[in-house]
């Protein structure tokens, strides 16, 4: 078993044995926990506008600082869409040697764009898991973001290929890098190992698009009520075409031949909202954009 301490923060500015802090922001502020090779449980943690007491259980790896370690608070406030910033030092013991992980691979995609704009990143890896049996994965909290849904887990002994889903919450300058540790443990005998690793996050409010299909298509009327139409003025052979919500959700798939020059789609089921419309034809790729229903 890993270290675990409990601590008590009073307010969000202090430390054991510092006054309590007044919170100034508003109540159901986010508080999130980060530290170099370390797990925080509860992460997050939620405060309101005042006195608060907040404590938590940390997990303690190896420190990359022999002797102590920097927790850096992030408090999200949810109305001003604001985030404050508070570093504090507690002190560690040494907790052993940990094996080197090997990972390769590593590689993220967009994946859904979420009802705040921001976005979600499907991330693949492949790692090998020399534990000498069946190992849990984790992935240690970042400030950038959630890491979550990490399959297969556990893991067998070899070559893994591994899939992750990170959230992006918008809270640090990191722009479009972020990095984290991986830890896997195996239970049976103790076993450790972890890696260090950075992946380059996509541009996904930048979608890819087909410039020459993006000619030959007309989408229309945008924002639309009961019915979208899209047309094609070159010749195609087929073309699917997906109305999809903000979570990525496909709410409608229809097809248009080549002998079928425009097709009409009912849409006076949908809520009013905000959608993607996604048209790929096997001769010109995808393209994805746009599309407001009233």
């Amino acid at each position: 078993m890993l270290p675990s301490k409990s601590i008590c923060l009073i307010g969000i500015n202090s430390f054991l044995r510092q006054p309590p802090i007044l919170w100034s922001g508003n109540s159901g502020s986010e508080v999130t926990l980060v530290a170099p090779s370390s797990i925080f449980s509860p992460s997050p943690m939620f405060i309101n506008n005042g006195i608060n007491t907040v404590c938590f259980t940390y997990t303690d790896l190896p420190s990359y600082s022999p002797g102590g370690i920097t927790i850096v608070a992030y408090i999200y406030d949810p109305v001003t869409r604001e985030t404050c910033k508070k570093e504090f030092v507690i002190k560690t013991d040494d907790c052993g040697e940990l094996c080197e992980l090997t990972v390769e691979k590593i590689r993220a995609q967009c994946n859904k764009q979420l009802a705040d704009g921001t976005w979600n990143y499907l991330l693949n890896f492949d790692l090998f898991n020399s534990t000498g049996g069946p190992a849990n994965v984790q992935i240690l909290p970042i400030a950038e973001g959630t890491l979550s849904s990490i399959t297969p887990n556990p893991v067998p002994v070899n070559w893994n290929s591994i899939t992750a889903v990170f959230t992006d919450n918008a809270v640090s300058d990191a722009e479009n890098t972020i990095c984290f540790r991986i830890l896997i443990t195996n239970p049976a005998n103790g076993s450790k190992c972890y890696a260090d690793v950075c992946v380059e996050l996509p541009d996904c409010d930048k979608l890819d698009v087909n410039e020459q299909l993006l000619q030959d298509i007309s989408i229309y009327p945008n924002p639309m009520q009961d019915i979208v139409s899209i047309s094609f003025k070159e010749q195609h052979t087929k073309a699917m075409v997906s109305i999809i919500t903000l979570d990525g959700q496909e709410v409608i798939t229809q097809y248009i031949y080549g002998s079928e020059p425009e097709l009409s789609i009912d849409v006076s089921s949908l809520e009013s909202s905000l959608y993607f419309i996604e048209i790929t034809t096997d001769e010109q790729g995808t393209i994805r954009q746009k599309l407001i229903k009233e």
